[in-house]
């Protein structure tokens, strides 16, 4: 099954994943659980629908540009990543406020 003519619509989505892990914590003796967050605007690169049989698994491909990311763990942001406006933080602190500010984006 292919689209008419060939292409596909380019769309964004946006994506939020939760989860919880857990480690041991050598130091307390005890294991941690805390969640992570991620929250991702994906593009729509390529998408192959695949084939649809019934009884069987769809073999549906899909290929994204993630233009925007953002992962907190416990809380906390760990990693931002904005590939537009010249931003890449971990843990809080902005590794590109320099380039930004060369580059006359502040």
């Amino acid at each position: 099954m292919k689209p008419p003519n060939g292409k596909i619509a380019i769309t964004t989505n946006d994506l939020e994943l939760f989860s919880a892990l857990q480690w041991y914590d050598a130091g307390l003796g005890e294991y941690k659980k805390v969640q992570l967050h991620v929250y991702m605007k994906a593009i729509t690169k390529t998408r192959t629908p695949g084939n649809l049989v019934v009884g069987d698994l769809m073999d549906t491909q899909m290929e994204f540009e993630v233009p925007y990311m953002k992962i907190e763990l416990d809380g906390k942001e760990w990693i931002e990543l904005d590939k537009y406006n010249y931003i890449y933080k971990v843990n809080g602190v902005d590794q590109l406020a320099d380039v930004r500010t060369a580059l006359g984006k502040s």
